[in-house]
């Protein structure tokens, strides 16, 4: 087991070098507009461009990994991706979904996601519906409105990184 842990990390780490990523935040704790997650890579590349990666194990062969991130993938690389634009004060971003083979260690397939923008939104709207149907409102506080929660969604309209009310 300890063996291909190591052959998965091996690939994941030899993934970053080849796109040229320095890393800038690891197992990052994200916060935005009520939510928060763990990403686990937001880098620069080459460029000095923001790259916003995630890790995902799955128990499928080489050739049955992903050729395009799965949907509940995406939607959450977009969230990742929108509140590490709004942490480091970026308005651009690359994002990936890697997924990394348990059943043939070192197996590795990067998937790019290029509309995070669109799957943020879809993130949001599902996120809304969970906050919906479980009579939940990030903004309260002990019951009171928190007002940074307002505040922090005009900033994020304002940079154009979210596009709703």
């Amino acid at each position: 087991m300890d063996n291909q842990i190591e052959l998965i990390a091996q690939a994941a780490a030899q993934w970053v070098r080849d796109q040229k990523l320095t890393p800038l935040r690891i197992e990052q704790t994200l916060v935005n507009d009520g939510v928060c997650g763990t990403c686990d890579l937001v880098a620069e590349d080459e460029h000095g461009d923001l790259v916003v990666v995630d890790w995902k194990t799955t128990n499928k062969a080489a050739e049955d990994l992903p050729t395009e991130a799965w949907d509940e993938h995406r939607e959450q690389i977009g969230f990742y991706c929108a509140a590490a634009c709004l942490l480091l004060e970026r308005n651009q971003a690359r994002t990936f979904i890697v997924y990394l083979s348990t059943k043939e260690p070192g197996a590795i397939k990067p998937c790019e996601v290029t509309d995070w923008r669109s799957a943020e939104k879809s993130f949001r709207a599902l996120f809304n519906h969970w906050c919906y149907r479980n009579d939940y409102d990030p903004r309260l506080r002990n019951g009171t409105l928190d007002e940074r929660s307002e505040e922090h969604t005009s900033e994020l309209q304002s940079r154009g990184l979210i596009s709703y009310a």
